[in-house]
């Protein structure tokens, strides 16, 4: 079975908390505003699978989002499903690695990333 890595877990748990602290409509806010779409969650599938190739990311990290995202079969309601902490958590990361490889690719890496 796979586990979160550490810093994986400290994150989450540092969010989760942070969650725990809102009332309950800006919960639910927040919840309404963080659902994904198909087309973000193939970019991201796309984006953490370069992540991992170019060193970005570790392999296991690489594991937990694809499973996140839903592995071999995107499931948009089990996906957006997931706890909040989990897609924001999510979001923050996706954002970054989209960042960090954006900075380090080049030639082919950065037109398929378009």
């Amino acid at each position: 079975m796979h586990t979160i890595s550490r810093k994986m877990q400290v994150g989450l748990d540092a969010i989760e908390t942070q969650v725990d602290t809102l009332d309950d409509s800006t919960k639910s806010h927040l919840d309404d505003t963080s659902k994904f779409s198909f087309e973000e969650v193939i970019s991201f599938q796309q984006h953490k699978s370069l992540a991992v190739a170019n060193g970005i990311i570790n392999a296991d990290d690489g594991q937990t989002y694809y499973n996140w995202l839903g592995g071999e079969s995107v499931d948009m309601d089990r996906i957006n499903a997931l706890p909040l902490h989990i897609r924001i958590y999510m979001t923050i990361a996706m954002a970054a690695i989209i960042d960090a490889n954006t900075q380090s690719s080049t030639g082919i890496d950065r037109f398929a990333m378009r």
